[in-house]
């Protein structure tokens, strides 16, 4: 059975992610082929992860001419794109598009002249990406307006649906009053996030944040936090990414006078990032509380508790359903320095409550077992095609 998938992003990724887990383990029993995604706009990012998935999927790169701004770069190869995706649907049997509001199944079905199966699996809100200062101008509501109708008719006009969080799967049945709607929660690669033994400690508090810092993330109030927290513990703010806000959180850090307790890195290969992880005492999980958070499923937290590390998090309802009050919440600085200071008096709690999420990540949110479940949806949908 030939399979096309669409995603949002490239696939040949710097890091296990959702997509790549899912198209990996189709890849073992479909004929698969990938529309992926030129990212020349991305600057400072990790080195390529070591993938022998490379070696199974037929890849189609989707632009023809690289600019370094991701909607001119969408406008300007459209024409390709067309012709591309034409070419690659030719004798398609099912489309399963991850995130791409572009090609909803209305376009599709124009394209290839025949209504072809597609699976849309939603992990982001993706309206809310038409927010981005980075491509903010004066037609930013319409771009919103526009994205928000494409990402309903994609959630109406597909076959089935499957999402990362409830937040999503309730939007999605909303739209489509059936039943055609599941969750298949996001999960990280155990076999990669694992404790790790003889971590040495010098007695300083490491508090830590792993990942791109974007427009939506919100470190500003842990940085604001740190003046008051360095006078009562011996600590230091680890921030391992780049991203868009970085440049501002040093300025910030700069201006309060605490840059010297917080070690920016930039991103590094996959692989060693639970080697940082492994080094925090406490990983944060600070995000602005928007509809687009709220609903996001955040792999950075399958991460941090895959190594067993407690997590201190703004609250966020997919967080709270997850893990409920496994997992620390704090929302102003003020809190932020109270549960700080909790987890460190009381480092037996942390522990405990670090092993139940542990536990829960292991048995519901390993990258293998939740890609089967996508596989068993895909091989429903096949015996029907």
């Amino acid at each position: 059975m030939k399979v096309v998938t669409i995603p949002i992003n490239s696939v040949r990724a710097r890091f296990m992610n959702r997509k790549l887990a899912f198209i990996e383990k189709l890849s073992e029993y479909f004929d698969v082929y990938v529309l992926d995604v030129k990212e020349p706009w991305r600057t400072e990012v990790a080195p390529p992860m070591k993938a022998k998935y490379l070696e199974h999927i037929r890849f189609f790169e989707n632009y023809k001419f690289s600019i370094n701004n991701a909607l001119w770069n969408e406008t300007i190869n459209s024409p390709y794109n067309l012709l591309l995706l034409r070419k690659i649907l030719k004798n398609a049997d099912l489309i399963i598009n991850f995130d791409n509001i572009i090609w909803n199944q209305k376009l599709i079905k124009v394209l290839s002249k025949k209504r072809v199966p597609m699976v849309f699996d939603i992990s982001d809100y993706t309206p809310a990406f038409a927010k981005d200062p980075a491509f903010r101008s004066v037609i930013t509501p319409l771009i919103e307006v526009i994205m928000k109708q494409s990402f309903n008719v994609s959630i109406k006009e597909s076959s089935f649906i499957t999402t990362a969080s409830k937040g999503l799967a309730d939007y999605a049945r909303e739209l489509r009053r059936d039943d055609k709607v599941t969750i298949i929660p996001n999960g990280t690669d155990i076999n990669v996030f694992k404790p790790l033994k003889d971590i040495l400690s010098d007695g300083v508090v490491r508090l830590g944040f792993v990942g791109a810092m974007r427009w939506w993330v919100g470190l500003e109030k842990v940085i604001m936090a740190l003046p008051l927290l360095v006078r009562k513990i011996n600590c230091k703010l680890i921030l391992l990414g780049g991203g868009s806000e970085r440049s501002k959180y040093e300025r910030l850090a700069e201006k309060l006078g605490v840059k010297e307790h917080i070690e920016f890195y930039k991103p590094v290969q996959y692989e060693k990032v639970p080697l940082f992880i492994n080094k925090m005492d406490v990983c944060l999980l600070f995000f602005k509380k928007i509809y687009l958070t709220h609903t996001a499923s955040p792999l950075k937290l399958f991460d941090y508790l895959a190594c067993k590390r407690p997590v201190l998090s703004a609250r966020l309802h997919e967080v709270k359903r997850l893990f409920g009050n496994l997992v620390y919440y704090a929302d102003s600085t003020k809190e932020i320095i109270e549960k700080i200071l909790e987890i460190v008096d009381d480092p037996s709690d942390a522990k405990e409550r670090a092993e139940k999420c542990y536990r829960i990540v292991r048995e519901r949110h390993d990258w293998k077992k939740l890609s089967e479940k996508f596989l068993n949806i895909i091989k429903g949908l096949a015996q029907g095609i």
